[in-house]
């Protein structure tokens, strides 16, 4: 009986877990839109041509890539959250190592859209400048990381 609860208790963290990254992974995705239109509206550019983007081809309008951005980034989230379970113990009593491996996995995502993703789809989003997509991915990361040391540190 008590081995049954304890399963089932790390069955509902490792469920929790990935819920709270759905919801972390929209509210980065979010913060990743806000530097990217950022960086176009300084460059002159209107904040819609960025998340046209991320549209389907064929399907280019702005509210189309920002749905199709935020919802790549709630799966990303989801797994992330998985991800923290198997290091929860270790991450909980270090605040700092939540942030890095926020932005670890960034940099990890960022590798396989660059040398994946793009060159097999030739995806849009490569129009994006280099250095503002690392950059925003970065924040992604560090948000996403940055929510989960929250939640775990209290």
């Amino acid at each position: 009986m008590d081995k049954t609860g304890s399963i089932s208790e790390n069955s509902s963290n490792l469920s929790t877990l990935a819920v709270d990254g759905l919801i972390y992974g929209l509210v980065s995705g979010i913060a990743m839109v806000v530097c990217l239109a950022a960086f176009t509206l300084l460059s002159g550019d209107s904040s819609g041509s960025t998340l046209e983007l991320f549209s389907v081809e064929g399907l280019a309008t702005p509210w189309q890539g920002l749905f199709g951005h935020l919802s790549v980034s709630v799966v990303y989230g989801a797994l992330f959250g998985a991800m923290i379970w198997l290091m929860k113990s270790y991450l909980a009593s270090r605040k700092i190592l939540s942030w890095l491996a926020g932005l670890i996995y960034a940099v990890i995502l960022l590798l396989v859209a660059q040398f994946v993703v793009f060159p097999t789809t030739s995806s849009p989003v490569e129009a994006i400048p280099t250095w503002q997509w690392v950059f925003a991915n970065g924040v992604y990361g560090l948000v996403l990381g940055g929510l989960f040391a929250r939640k775990l540190s209290g």
